[in-house]
């Protein structure tokens, strides 16, 4: 065959070094697309669940002697939060200590119903209630959290044995 002749058109396209790489690209591109479908469904599964924040998983009871308390394992920098205490019914005086390395890393933006009074104690930061109820005393802490991070805290109720619980701040 001279050499300004054609050459002949190839009839199939196997063995053709551009189809193959064409192939081996598409499957490539199917697997990173099926893992970024396993990625944004397990995102969004954990969300559904509580594990980002405000879901079943996410919130938490703990008791301590004489006192029960509900907060959000998973929280959100900048979003408000709660600890909700519950007391047993009684009259006088609750006096409800926070560890100050707690306090400090939250904002405290309400408290209901209001203490009394608020007296820091070295480790510890006391709220002193007026409980005067046959029933269980609900207490309510409303705060935000000041930065991201495992934010660990402790809580005791007149004097008792204190009680640990542990948050994680999301940026």
């Amino acid at each position: 065959m001279p050499e300004s002749a054609p050459k002949p058109f190839p009839t199939t396209l196997e063995g053709c070094v551009e189809t193959d790489a064409v192939i081996a690209f598409q499957r490539r591109s199917w697997t990173v697309e099926r893992v970024g479908w396993l990625v944004m469904g397990a995102v969004c599964l954990a969300g559904f669940l509580g594990l980002l924040g405000g879901g079943p998983l996410a919130q938490r009871t703990i008791a301590g002697p004489g006192f029960e308390l509900t907060y959000q394992a998973f929280t959100r920098l900048g979003g408000r939060e709660r600890l909700e205490l519950r007391l047993p019914g009684r009259s006088g005086e609750a006096r409800v200590a926070l560890a100050t390395p707690y306090v400090d890393r939250v904002q405290i933006e309400e408290i209901t119903p209001q203490p009394l009074r608020v007296v820091a104690e070295g480790r510890w930061t006391t709220f002193v209630f007026a409980i005067d109820s046959t029933e269980r005393a609900h207490l309510i802490f409303a705060m935000a959290p000041l930065r991201p991070g495992a934010l660990p805290g402790r809580i005791r109720v007149d004097g008792g044995e204190p009680v640990a619980f542990r948050q994680l701040v999301y940026p």
